[in-house]
Protein backbone atom coordinates (compact mmCIF):
# COMPACT_ATOMS: atom_id res chain seq x y z
CA UNK A 1 0.00 0.00 0.00
CA UNK A 2 1.25 3.50 -0.82
CA UNK A 3 1.16 6.17 1.87
CA UNK A 4 1.57 9.93 1.75
CA UNK A 5 2.28 11.95 4.90
CA UNK A 6 1.50 15.66 4.87
CA UNK A 7 3.69 17.43 7.43
CA UNK A 8 4.71 20.80 8.84
CA UNK A 9 8.30 21.92 9.51
CA UNK A 10 9.29 21.25 13.13
CA UNK A 11 6.19 19.14 13.78
CA UNK A 12 7.01 16.71 16.62
CA UNK A 13 3.90 14.63 15.95
CA UNK A 14 4.90 14.28 12.31
CA UNK A 15 8.34 13.02 13.38
CA UNK A 16 6.75 10.43 15.67
CA UNK A 17 4.53 9.12 12.87
CA UNK A 18 7.47 8.91 10.45
CA UNK A 19 9.51 7.09 13.09
CA UNK A 20 6.68 4.59 13.61
CA UNK A 21 6.31 3.95 9.90
CA UNK A 22 10.04 3.37 9.61
CA UNK A 23 9.91 0.87 12.47
CA UNK A 24 7.08 -0.95 10.70
CA UNK A 25 9.03 -1.04 7.46
CA UNK A 26 6.41 1.00 5.62
CA UNK A 27 7.30 3.08 2.59
CA UNK A 28 5.83 6.55 2.38
CA UNK A 29 6.16 9.84 0.55
CA UNK A 30 6.45 12.96 2.68
CA UNK A 31 4.97 16.25 1.53
CA UNK A 32 6.10 19.33 3.47
CA UNK A 33 3.04 21.57 3.27
CA UNK A 34 5.16 24.71 3.71
CA UNK A 35 7.74 23.82 1.06
CA UNK A 36 7.78 21.58 -2.00
CA UNK A 37 4.47 19.96 -1.06
CA UNK A 38 2.52 23.18 -0.59
CA UNK A 39 0.70 23.24 -3.93
CA UNK A 40 -0.01 19.53 -3.85
CA UNK A 41 -1.48 19.79 -0.34
CA UNK A 42 -3.68 22.71 -1.35
CA UNK A 43 -5.06 20.56 -4.16
CA UNK A 44 -5.43 17.56 -1.83
CA UNK A 45 -7.21 19.68 0.78
CA UNK A 46 -9.55 21.15 -1.80
CA UNK A 47 -10.53 17.66 -2.95
CA UNK A 48 -10.93 16.26 0.58
CA UNK A 49 -12.15 19.25 2.57
CA UNK A 50 -14.93 17.26 4.25
CA UNK A 51 -12.46 14.67 5.55
CA UNK A 52 -9.94 17.12 7.02
CA UNK A 53 -10.66 19.06 10.20
CA UNK A 54 -9.62 22.69 10.36
CA UNK A 55 -9.89 24.23 13.82
CA UNK A 56 -9.44 27.72 15.19
CA UNK A 57 -5.64 27.39 15.04
CA UNK A 58 -5.54 25.74 11.63
CA UNK A 59 -5.21 22.20 10.31
CA UNK A 60 -3.94 19.46 12.63
CA UNK A 61 -0.91 17.53 11.36
CA UNK A 62 0.23 14.94 10.51
CA UNK A 63 -2.23 13.81 7.87
CA UNK A 64 -1.83 10.29 6.52
CA UNK A 65 -3.38 9.38 3.17
CA UNK A 66 -3.64 6.14 1.24
CA UNK A 67 -6.07 4.65 -1.30
CA UNK A 68 -7.97 3.25 1.71
CA UNK A 69 -8.59 6.53 3.50
CA UNK A 70 -7.40 9.68 5.25
CA UNK A 71 -6.36 9.87 8.91
CA UNK A 72 -5.51 13.05 10.79
CA UNK A 73 -3.70 13.75 14.05
CA UNK A 74 -1.23 11.63 15.99
CA UNK A 75 -3.59 9.12 17.73
CA UNK A 76 -5.55 8.26 14.59
CA UNK A 77 -2.54 8.00 12.29
CA UNK A 78 -0.55 5.84 14.70
CA UNK A 79 -3.57 3.65 15.42
CA UNK A 80 -4.07 3.07 11.70
CA UNK A 81 -0.42 2.22 11.07
CA UNK A 82 -0.09 -0.10 14.06
CA UNK A 83 -3.50 -1.76 14.31
CA UNK A 84 -5.71 -0.83 11.38
CA UNK A 85 -9.38 -0.59 12.34
CA UNK A 86 -9.00 -2.34 15.71
CA UNK A 87 -8.82 0.92 17.65
CA UNK A 88 -11.86 2.57 16.08
CA UNK A 89 -13.68 4.29 18.93
CA UNK A 90 -10.62 4.39 21.16
CA UNK A 91 -9.07 7.30 19.25
CA UNK A 92 -10.25 10.49 17.63
CA UNK A 93 -8.81 13.78 16.44
CA UNK A 94 -7.68 15.66 19.54
CA UNK A 95 -7.70 19.38 20.28
CA UNK A 96 -4.56 19.78 22.41
CA UNK A 97 -1.21 20.95 21.08
CA UNK A 98 2.54 21.00 21.75
CA UNK A 99 3.48 18.06 24.01
CA UNK A 100 -0.13 17.21 24.95
CA UNK A 101 -2.14 14.51 23.19
CA UNK A 102 -5.85 13.86 23.69
CA UNK A 103 -8.49 12.10 21.61
CA UNK A 104 -7.88 8.93 23.67
CA UNK A 105 -11.10 7.29 24.88
CA UNK A 106 -11.08 4.34 27.28
CA UNK A 107 -14.83 3.77 26.90
CA UNK A 108 -15.14 4.24 23.16
CA UNK A 109 -13.66 1.10 21.65
CA UNK A 110 -14.00 -2.66 21.69
CA UNK A 111 -12.50 -3.98 24.97
CA UNK A 112 -11.31 -7.05 23.06
CA UNK A 113 -8.56 -4.74 21.75
CA UNK A 114 -7.56 -3.31 25.12
CA UNK A 115 -4.03 -4.68 24.74
CA UNK A 116 -3.59 -2.84 21.45
CA UNK A 117 -4.98 0.38 22.95
CA UNK A 118 -2.52 0.17 25.85
CA UNK A 119 0.33 -0.45 23.40
CA UNK A 120 -0.63 2.73 21.55
CA UNK A 121 -0.66 4.74 24.79
CA UNK A 122 2.73 3.38 25.78
CA UNK A 123 4.15 4.23 22.36
CA UNK A 124 2.94 7.83 22.48
CA UNK A 125 4.15 8.37 26.04
CA UNK A 126 7.53 6.82 25.26
CA UNK A 127 7.97 9.62 22.73
CA UNK A 128 7.82 12.24 25.50
CA UNK A 129 4.21 13.24 25.01
CA UNK A 130 1.74 13.94 27.82
CA UNK A 131 -1.55 12.05 27.60
CA UNK A 132 -4.99 13.37 28.47
CA UNK A 133 -7.22 10.30 28.54
CA UNK A 134 -10.98 10.28 29.04
CA UNK A 135 -13.60 7.78 30.20
CA UNK A 136 -17.34 7.73 30.81
CA UNK A 137 -16.98 4.87 33.28
CA UNK A 138 -17.35 1.91 30.95
CA UNK A 139 -14.52 -0.64 30.86
CA UNK A 140 -13.09 -0.01 34.36
CA UNK A 141 -10.68 -2.88 33.77
CA UNK A 142 -8.96 -0.83 31.04
CA UNK A 143 -8.94 2.23 33.28
CA UNK A 144 -7.24 0.16 35.98
CA UNK A 145 -4.46 -0.81 33.55
CA UNK A 146 -4.01 2.84 32.55
CA UNK A 147 -3.65 3.71 36.24
CA UNK A 148 -1.22 0.89 37.05
CA UNK A 149 0.96 1.75 34.05
CA UNK A 150 0.90 5.48 34.92
CA UNK A 151 -0.12 6.45 31.40
CA UNK A 152 -2.42 9.43 31.98
CA UNK A 153 -1.01 12.84 32.84
CA UNK A 154 -4.62 14.01 33.12
CA UNK A 155 -7.70 11.79 33.43
CA UNK A 156 -11.08 13.20 32.37
CA UNK A 157 -14.21 11.52 33.75
CA UNK A 158 -17.49 12.25 31.98
CA UNK A 159 -20.08 11.15 34.55
CA UNK A 160 -23.40 10.46 32.84
CA UNK A 161 -25.03 8.02 35.24
CA UNK A 162 -25.01 7.20 38.95
CA UNK A 163 -26.58 3.75 38.81
CA UNK A 164 -24.07 1.58 36.96
CA UNK A 165 -21.65 -0.47 39.12
CA UNK A 166 -18.98 0.01 36.42
CA UNK A 167 -19.28 3.78 36.68
CA UNK A 168 -18.89 3.72 40.46
CA UNK A 169 -15.91 1.37 40.12
CA UNK A 170 -14.32 3.69 37.55
CA UNK A 171 -14.86 6.77 39.69
CA UNK A 172 -13.15 5.04 42.60
CA UNK A 173 -10.15 4.62 40.29
CA UNK A 174 -10.34 8.13 38.82
CA UNK A 175 -9.78 9.81 42.18
CA UNK A 176 -6.49 7.91 42.55
CA UNK A 177 -4.97 9.61 39.52
CA UNK A 178 -2.59 12.50 40.31
CA UNK A 179 -4.64 14.89 38.14
CA UNK A 180 -8.28 14.29 37.26
CA UNK A 181 -11.29 16.34 36.20
CA UNK A 182 -14.94 15.36 36.54
CA UNK A 183 -17.79 16.74 34.48
CA UNK A 184 -21.17 15.85 33.03
CA UNK A 185 -22.34 16.70 29.54
CA UNK A 186 -25.95 17.68 30.07
CA UNK A 187 -28.13 16.66 27.15
CA UNK A 188 -31.79 17.74 27.08
CA UNK A 189 -32.70 14.26 28.37
CA UNK A 190 -30.69 14.57 31.61
CA UNK A 191 -32.79 15.96 34.44
CA UNK A 192 -31.65 18.01 37.44
CA UNK A 193 -32.55 15.03 39.64
CA UNK A 194 -30.15 12.82 37.69
CA UNK A 195 -27.39 15.42 38.00
CA UNK A 196 -28.07 15.57 41.73
CA UNK A 197 -27.57 11.81 42.01
CA UNK A 198 -24.33 12.00 40.02
CA UNK A 199 -23.05 14.78 42.29
CA UNK A 200 -24.05 12.77 45.36
CA UNK A 201 -22.11 9.76 44.05
CA UNK A 202 -19.04 11.92 43.39
CA UNK A 203 -19.21 13.41 46.88
CA UNK A 204 -19.56 9.99 48.49
CA UNK A 205 -16.63 8.46 46.62
CA UNK A 206 -14.28 11.44 46.92
CA UNK A 207 -15.33 12.17 50.49
CA UNK A 208 -15.11 15.87 49.68
CA UNK A 209 -18.07 18.19 49.07
CA UNK A 210 -15.62 20.68 47.54
CA UNK A 211 -14.61 18.35 44.70
CA UNK A 212 -14.65 20.46 41.50
CA UNK A 213 -17.46 19.38 39.18
CA UNK A 214 -18.50 21.05 35.94
CA UNK A 215 -21.60 20.88 33.80
CA UNK A 216 -21.22 21.21 30.05
CA UNK A 217 -24.10 21.96 27.74
CA UNK A 218 -24.46 19.40 24.99
CA UNK A 219 -23.30 21.05 21.76
CA UNK A 220 -26.45 19.74 20.09
CA UNK A 221 -28.65 21.65 22.54
CA UNK A 222 -29.39 25.01 20.91
CA UNK A 223 -30.99 26.60 24.00
CA UNK A 224 -29.23 25.16 27.06
CA UNK A 225 -30.29 26.29 30.52
CA UNK A 226 -28.32 24.53 33.21
CA UNK A 227 -29.12 26.71 36.21
CA UNK A 228 -31.49 24.15 37.74
CA UNK A 229 -28.96 21.38 37.11
CA UNK A 230 -26.26 23.42 38.87
CA UNK A 231 -28.52 24.05 41.85
CA UNK A 232 -29.25 20.33 42.06
CA UNK A 233 -25.54 19.46 41.92
CA UNK A 234 -24.68 21.98 44.63
CA UNK A 235 -26.77 20.08 47.14
CA UNK A 236 -23.88 17.62 47.26
CA UNK A 237 -20.90 19.45 45.70
CA UNK A 238 -20.77 23.09 46.76
CA UNK A 239 -18.32 24.12 44.01
CA UNK A 240 -20.34 22.61 41.14
CA UNK A 241 -20.56 25.06 38.28
CA UNK A 242 -21.46 25.52 34.64
CA UNK A 243 -18.56 25.37 32.18
CA UNK A 244 -18.14 28.24 29.76
CA UNK A 245 -18.33 26.21 26.56
CA UNK A 246 -20.26 23.30 25.11
CA UNK A 247 -18.94 19.79 24.83
CA UNK A 248 -19.25 17.02 22.27
CA UNK A 249 -17.27 14.25 24.00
Amino acid sequence: MSYTIYTLPGCTRCKILKQCMGEQGLVYTEKDTQAEGKEEFQKFYGQNRKSIFRGSVGIEFPILASPEGIWQGLPKTLAQILFGKKLNGFVSLGTLHKEWVDGLHISGGDPAYADEFLQLLHYIKANNMQLQIDTDGRHPEILHRVFVDNLASVLIFNAQDATSPDIRKSLELVVKFPVYKIHTIVSPEITPAEVSEIARMIGEITGNIKTPYFLFADAKDETPNLLSHRSAARRHLVLADIANDSATV
